[in-house]
């Protein structure tokens, strides 16, 4: 573990090692003063040469940010000039026709495209389609494909709705071979027919190529709906690429914006043309900037180089004058730690460093007479140690025996005390126990007192729950007759409603033969029929009502036989419950007159309690006394042995330091000794 140990802190101490090493040259006052000054030269330079750096890059950056703007507007000035000329000759084109066709109808067209060609050298071939399909072009030797339908062209369906000129995005011409153009065309006035012609555009090509941007960029310049229009590489109506989309957020934006293509930063200033829609841009690579910027970078470290250079030098030499007169007083204050207060420095100098040397010289005058007084004082002061230490040997001895004396005294009252302490303590608890004896009597005759009053409380009690008991029997016992009673009427009740029953039966044959003679008497007993009917109705009517009455009284005779017995019960738990209060009135008399014989001897053994106590407290009294006097003897003696151990201690300190001192003055006067005076 500990060879581990030693591997693993091999490491750190060698780092701490060679930066040792590395810090050494500086820890001197030169190598310090070297250091800081360097670095006060060295920071100022870094730090113009930066800023000067970034100053000039940001000053570079501006111009060519200025440069390509400009060179963007230059452009997108000539497109709208160029797109407005081409504008300009399909209007007048457009123009002509229309007039030249209300002159003649049968006008030849071919001819008149031709002639127009004629007169504008330089301009591309112009075309005129009718709304009946016909396509005529102002070049005889142009090859038209046989199903070719100018009507299905971009160029048409946008301008034959449209007074304007209108430019189409890039699009196949099947003329042309299938090759990607744009095309110009305008709706002629007042006829069904759409004139135009397609966009030279290797002539804006070749003005586009000879504009830079900065040193290597160029312009491109993208259509309306994200397509490439003009750009090096790129072929025409390629969709543009996605970091291009900030030039399309608004219509009419213009601004610049950078981005990462294939990971070189770059640079993008764009303008929209007014006329076409176009978005003319300028690209150029952002290192450009920090290329152009490189040379002034390298100046300015040239220059804070040679800077660095002389500034050394001039530290180098100021540095050795304020280090020259320091190692002479280093070496003289060397010599002065040695003992040798002889030595001064002679510099004749009336800066800083010639007061320095000055102070040194007062200085060491005064440690030459310091260390001689030092001297005779310490000659004298060994002689008066010896002197001291002798006093201070007899004082001793007395001391010793003083506080001999006293430790015996003081152990002599330490005993007593003790002991009337350990009386105090018993006292104390046996007048405790007295007290808490006489609290608990008290306690006790309190409750007995208390026990016999709630006994006689009780007794009262059970002789009016007996007299309660005997009220409720006789009214039970009366109740009881009553139910019996009822029971028996309701009896007769039922024998008067079977009666009823009997009359019923009896009516209903009656009316029923009464109703039979009616129906023989013919017309003359149809009014008796009709009474004989009413009286059977009744009579069977009276015989439901005699049952029902009949169903409730069997019902009632059967509650009333229940409420009978459970009267019964009633009256019989009614006795048993009198016969509890007796035995509970018998039990309530001997309690109280149990408590009465407690409460008296309690009452006795509270006043022999009383008795120890007021005889407890008297002793108590007494033994406190004692104990005052015997501790007031106690710290007495105790003071003594103390102070005759603290004048033993003192006199044993003195006669220590009369020793220490004796040996200090010795050294004193060997270490005088080493300096040369």
């Amino acid at each position: 573990m500990i060879r581990k140990a030693e591997r693993n802190n091999k490491p750190s101490s060698f780092k701490s090692w060679k930066w040792k090493n590395i810090l050494s040259p500086f820890a001197s006052v030169r190598g310090k003063l070297f250091l800081f000054s360097f670095l006060i030269l060295l920071i100022p330079g870094i730090v113009i040469g930066w800023l000067t750096y970034a100053k000039s890059q940001a000053q570079i950056e501006e111009l060519l940010m200025n440069s390509a703007t400009e060179n963007v507007a230059l452009t997108n000035r000539y497109i709208d000039n160029w797109i407005s000329t081409r504008e300009q000759e399909l209007d007048s084109l457009s123009k002509q026709i229309a007039d030249s066709m209300k002159q003649n109808p049968n006008l030849n067209l071919q001819a008149f495209l031709q002639q127009f060609l004629d007169e504008h050298p330089g301009a591309s071939a112009p075309f005129i389609a009718m709304d009946n399909g016909t396509y005529i072009h102002a070049s005889k030797d142009v090859n038209i494909p046989a199903d070719y339908n100018a009507r299905e062209m971009p160029w048409y369906n946008e301008a034959v709705n449209n007074d304007k000129v209108i430019l189409t995005d890039p699009y196949a011409d099947p003329i042309s071979g299938g090759q990607l153009v744009i095309t110009a065309a305008k709706a002629v006035p007042g006829q069904p027919a759409v004139v135009g012609f397609n966009i030279n555009l290797e002539e804006l090509r070749s003005l586009v190529k000879d504009v830079h941007i900065g040193q290597n960029g160029y312009i491109v310049i993208y259509t309306k709906n994200k397509q490439f229009l003009i750009h090096p590489t790129n072929k025409i109506g390629t969709p543009t690429s996605a970091h291009n989309e900030v030039m399309y957020r608004e219509p009419n934006a213009s601004g610049s914006y950078e981005y990462i293509f294939k990971g070189e930063p770059k640079k993008m200033i764009y303008v929209t043309n007014p006329i076409t829609g176009w978005k003319v841009a300028g690209n150029m690579s952002s290192s450009e900037i920090s290329d152009l910027a490189k040379p002034i970078l390298n100046r300015t470290l040239l220059v804070v180089a040679v800077a660095l250079l002389i500034g050394a030098i001039m530290i180098y030499f100021i540095i050795m004058s304020i280090i020259r007169p320091l190692n002479k007083l280093v070496e003289a204050s060397g010599k002065i730690s040695q003992g040798d207060l002889t030595q001064r420095v002679e510099i004749k100098r009336e800066d800083e460093i010639g007061k320095t040397a000055l102070s040194f010289n007062q200085m060491a005058d005064s440690l030459h007479a310091i260390i001689k007084d030092v001297r005779d004082n310490a000659t004298r002061l060994s002689d008066s140690s010896a002197q001291l230490s002798a006093n201070s040997l007899q004082n001793n001895k007395v001391s010793e025996q003083i506080a001999e004396a006293a430790q015996t005294l003081a152990a002599g009252s330490e005993k007593q005390v003790r002991s009337v302490e350990e009386s105090t303590k018993a006292i104390a608890e046996i007048l405790s126990s007295s007290q808490q004896i006489m609290s608990n009597v008290t306690s006790a005759s309190e409750s007995s007192k208390f026990s016999s009053d709630k006994a006689l409380e009780g007794a009262t009690v059970l002789q009016s729950v007996s007299q309660q008991m005997n009220s409720i029997q006789q009214t039970v016992s009366r109740l009881s007759e009553s139910v019996r009673e009822l029971g028996s009427r309701s009896q007769k009740v039922t024998e008067i409603i079977g009666i009823i029953g009997d009359i019923s039966s009896q009516t209903k044959l009656l009316a029923l033969n009464a109703a039979i003679e009616a129906a023989r008497a013919g017309e003359q007993g149809r009014g008796f029929a009709v009474v004989a009917s009413e009286v059977r109705k009744l009579a069977e009517q009276s015989a439901v009502s005699s049952e029902q009455i009949e169903e409730d009284l069997l019902a009632i005779r059967n509650e009333i036989k229940q409420t009978s017995e459970a009267m019964e019960t009633a009256m019989k738990e009614v006795q048993d419950g009198m016969e509890m209060v007796l035995l509970a009135g018998q039990s309530f008399e001997a309690i109280q007159s149990s408590v009465q014989t407690v409460v008296s001897q309690i009452e006795e053994v509270a006043t022999a309690s009383r008795h120890m106590a007021a005889f407890t407290d008297q002793v108590s009294k007494s033994i406190e006394e004692v104990s005052e006097v015997t501790e007031q003897s106690f710290n007495f003696s105790q003071e003594l042995s103390a102070a005759a151990q603290e004048q033993l201690a003192s006199v044993e300190e003195v006669t220590a330091s009369a020793a220490y001192l004796s040996s200090m003055s010795e050294s004193l006067k060997e270490l005088v000794g080493r300096f040369k005076i």
